[in-house]
């Protein structure tokens, strides 16, 4: 039985809310994200339901939301129990997306993201090249919990999915110009169209964004006079500075076409467009470890730490063997097509098509170790394109049952490029492997309506996935590189059937109280080790699973005002997919029934090793909880709370070896998280005045797997701050704001070798910033 809330709450207060709480959480009070006089849609089970009647824990937030909210990236957002951070410069242009402690932090084709991101229900197959922009969109659904049977594919932590605005034939848009901080200068549109009245719509959207880093680039021997090491600074004006990280020029723009050829037909065409050219991706040098690089007669050490968090020497000069002059840039280019077909068979029956094709290239350089000693140095040059085709079938059996049937093929081709430069053993090589990756899914999808007011529901996917790497491996510049020649040309290959489960029951106690329990499976793909040193290290690792149990309500009370949806789950991970850098044993050594261990030890035990295994099993337990509360027509209350506890219960001998332990947690997996909104509208002359403060805290957290002080990722207390004028009509608006009004510092990510390399870096936050916005509706 669906519910609506009532008038009271402007459609622009319009968000989305999931809260996620204790067993204790029925007494406890704290705002979901509100909602507003419409239901918010969501399509999280195959098709339309309100949000307060999906038993799923789901924050959902309408492009309106986003707007007020000043988010624009998919690294912007924030629900329980999710961090979205931008990704070091060493993994290029990504975003690091995990939700309750399951994600992915590497770019590398050969891994699966934990968190499947989907543009408007097509799925995109890698960490790389995902910081997608939140332009014109109708709404963003954050799921939580494995989505084994529900999104396109397979997602084991849950899924972030994008929908843009659709053409509807209204005369009707926007214009947006915004300055502010590191001379942003950015423009945003979005227009309708009709072709042909009642028949045929045209949206065009785009943006165009340029700001410059925020992180200084310093030569360091100008920096420090009397140093030995060569100056790069080519002018005599007293400007230390070789560049800056972290800025850069975007452009985006996108196409959607929507024809409706007769009443029970839509045909959906999308193209969209991206190309970003700037600095490097933003990293400091941290902590250093002195090593024999040395370059004119100074050895590599503690003396090159970054003297301050927005501050670098990076040189990108190459290292002691092999020299090169690489450009300081970081370059994404990607583009996409996508058709929707929504044919109505029968007034119970429905087809969907959903058919794709993406492409995506990068070029980036790294200074891996950040110093201008040559150490540790690569160029990126990754690319990698996908089809992907969906189809469903749902079908209304009377009152009693609403069932959906599909497939899903995925096809992908991807090629891990580049040049690796690594002093420490004297190494350069050029890379071009070879990823193929193919996934082949069937699902069914049942809700039963036993009652009015109760509904079991039951969902199975059966899927069959396989990836092949083949490492490709040449020499330049006479570089030595001994483990060069016997890798190239190795292939492995990972290769799994996979059937996942869903069932629920819930219950709608009163139109503003829903309750309901679910058990889920999901799996993240395995894949093939792809940073290696020895031929033996070419193996297969398996896939991550997990079986997750949630319980939780929904409810709406006080005359409608208040929404409060609450929710706790309990997660059994096996198979944890872990980085280590210990080669160990020749035999395979039996762990349970899921693990094994290949044999990874090289030719007499030798380093370097770089080697995945799946390391052992995990238990996770917590909470979310997110409330919205708007007494009247000018007030609006959001707040959220989650919690995350999880520990090892198992792990292999290798992962021990590697100083992986019991009492560890998983990376990026803050215990806590809270978030705080409030705006009020205050009439002034013929508009209003709109002021709003929206708080974040983060607890601390490990950015290894391997917990060392060393990769401890701070607390966060991020204060933003925004004052909107609106004209009456609400043709006009005008903002100015500041981002991280305290000025709080923290790291987003550290990547963290300084036992086997010798150095840990880190992506520092982006400090405080104002902007000043002005948009004309229309």
């Amino acid at each position: 039985m669906k519910t609506s809330l009532d008038r009271r709450i402007p459609r622009r207060f319009l968000t989305g809310a999931s809260l996620t709480a204790l067993a204790c959480a029925a007494a406890f009070v704290t705002p979901s994200t509100a909602q507003a006089a419409d239901e918010i849609v969501v399509t999280a089970q195959f098709r339309s339901q309100n949000l307060q009647d999906t038993p799923i824990a789901i924050t959902a937030l309408t492009g309106e939301m986003l707007d007020v909210r000043g988010q624009t990236n998919l690294t912007d957002l924030r629900a329980p129990n999710l961090t979205a951070e931008p990704a070091p410069g060493i993994f290029g242009p990504a975003a690091q997306i995990y939700i309750r402690g399951v994600g992915q932090f590497d770019s590398n084709f050969a891994f699966e993201p934990g968190v499947g991101v989907y543009i408007d229900d097509v799925y995109y197959s890698t960490v790389f090249g995902n910081s997608f922009d939140l332009l014109d969109l109708e709404r963003v659904e954050v799921l939580r919990g494995p989505q084994g049977t529900l999104a396109g594919k397979n997602s084991i932590g849950g899924a972030v999915k994008l929908y843009s605005r659709k053409p509807d034939g209204e005369t009707s848009g926007f214009i947006e110009a915004q300055t502010g901080s590191y001379d942003l200068a950015s423009v945003r549109a979005a227009g309708n169209l009709t072709i042909v009245p009642d028949r045929v719509f045209l949206r065009l959207s785009g943006k165009g964004k340029h700001v410059n880093g925020y992180i200084d680039r310093i030569d360091y021997a100008c920096a420090n006079p009397g140093s030995p090491l060569p100056s790069l600074v080519t002018d005599d004006t007293g400007d230390c500075r070789l560049g800056r990280l972290g800025g850069g020029n975007e452009v985006g723009l996108r196409a959607q076409l929507r024809m409706l050829p007769a009443d029970n037909l839509e045909i959906n065409l999308s193209a969209d467009y991206f190309d970003s050219s700037g600095d490097p991706g933003a990293s400091i040098l941290i902590e250093a470890r002195a090593a024999a690089n040395e370059l004119n007669g100074v050895m590599y050490g503690p003396q090159f730490e970054s003297p301050n968090p927005y501050t670098s020497y990076a040189t990108y000069r190459g290292t002691a063997t092999s020299s090169y002059d690489a450009i300081a840039k970081s370059e994404l280019t990607s583009w996409g097509l996508a058709g929707t077909i929504d044919f109505d068979l029968t007034e119970n029956l429905q087809f969907t098509s959903i058919t794709s094709y993406r492409e995506a290239e990068s070029y980036f350089v790294v200074d891996n170790d950040e110093s201008p000693i040559p150490k540790s140095e690569s160029i990126g040059k990754p690319t990698q394109n996908q089809f992907t085709q969906e189809v469903r079938l749902n079908a209304t059996l009377g009152e009693l049952i609403d069932l959906t049937v599909g497939g899903y093929y995925y096809e992908g081709n991807a090629v891990q490029g580049g040049r690796n430069l690594i002093g420490s053993i004297g190494a350069d090589f050029v890379t071009a492997d070879d990823v193929d990756s193919e996934s082949k899914s069937v699902f069914a999808h049942a809700i039963v309506h036993v009652t009015e007011d109760l509904n079991v529901t039951g969902g199975v996917r059966y899927t069959d996935d396989t990836k092949t790497f083949t490492h490709t491996r040449s020499l330049v510049d006479g570089g030595f590189s001994p483990a060069v020649n016997p890798i190239d040309g190795r292939s492995a290959t990972f290769a799994k059937d996979i059937v996942d489960y869903r069932a629920v029951i819930d219950y709608r106690w009163s139109p503003s109280f829903f309750t309901y329990a679910q058990f889920s499976t999901g799996f993240k793909g395995g894949g093939v080790n792809p940073r290696v040193f020895f031929p033996n290290q070419v193996v297969p690792f398996e896939e991550e699973k997990v079986k997750a149990y949630e319980i939780g309500f929904k409810s709406n009370f006080l005359d409608n005002t208040v929404r409060l949806n609450v929710a706790g789950f309990l997660n059994d991970y096996t198979n944890i997919q872990i980085q280590t850098s210990t080669p160990f044993f020749n035999v395979n050594l039996p762990v349970n029934d899921d693990i094994t261990s290949p044999d990874y030890n090289p030719a007499a035990g030798s380093f370097p090793a770089s080697v995945f295994l799946n390391a052992g099993d995990v238990r996770q337990k917590g909470g979310e909880a997110e409330l919205s509360y708007a007494p009247n027509d000018r007030l609006l209350i959001e707040a959220s709370v989650s919690y995350l506890k999880g520990k090892y219960t198992e792990l292999l001998p290798q992962a021990t070896a590697s100083s992986l332990t019991l009492d560890m947690e998983l990376p990026f997996a803050p215990h806590w998280q809270t978030d705080l909104g409030i705006q009020y509208e205050f009439p002034v002359g013929s508009g209003s005045l709109t002021p709003r403060l929206d708080y974040h805290y983060q607890s601390g957290s490990f950015g290894g797997a391997v917990n060392d002080p060393r990769n401890r990722l701070e607390s966060r207390n991020i204060l933003d701050a925004r004052l909107t004028y609106r004209t009456a009509d609400e043709d006009w608006e005008a903002s100015i704001g500041v981002s991280n009004l305290t000025d709080d510092f923290f790291y987003y990510s550290k990547f963290d070798i300084f036992a086997a390399a010798g150095y840990v870096t880190g992506t520092p936050s982006r400090p405080r910033e104002w902007f000043l916005t002005v948009k004309r509706n229309f």
